[in-house]
């Protein structure tokens, strides 16, 4: 498993449009490891498809934050391992956070 087995608290930062199958992937690990997973979404349109696409696909409900993702992180303590869609990797960049994480090419 990528987040490895003693993860806590994994977050993945989606956007409207996004796949589904990282989210699914995701629920898997957190069911084995009993993990915190946690979606930051940009806005309100965002939650309600994210919320709709992952429950249609694979019946799983993670926990949902609305913001700017990097403004999210910032209250989000001792995040395990990070999911962000490779367009957004610049604001990690910026923000200097230190978190393990994975880029996704989609």
């Amino acid at each position: 498993m990528v987040a490895g087995w003693n993860a806590k608290l994994i977050v993945e930062a989606w956007w409207r449009g996004g796949v589904v199958s990282t989210s699914i992937g995701l629920a898997v690990t957190n069911w084995h490891t009993q993990a915190r997973h946690v979606c930051v979404v940009p806005d309100e349109l965002s939650r309600l498809k994210y919320m709709e696409a992952t429950m249609h696909e694979a019946g799983i409900s993670p926990e949902v934050m609305v913001g700017e993702v990097g403004e999210v992180m910032e209250g989000i303590p001792e995040v395990d391992f990070l999911v962000v869609e490779y367009r957004q990797k610049d604001l990690f960049a910026r923000k200097k956070m230190n978190y393990p994480l994975s880029l996704l090419f989609n």
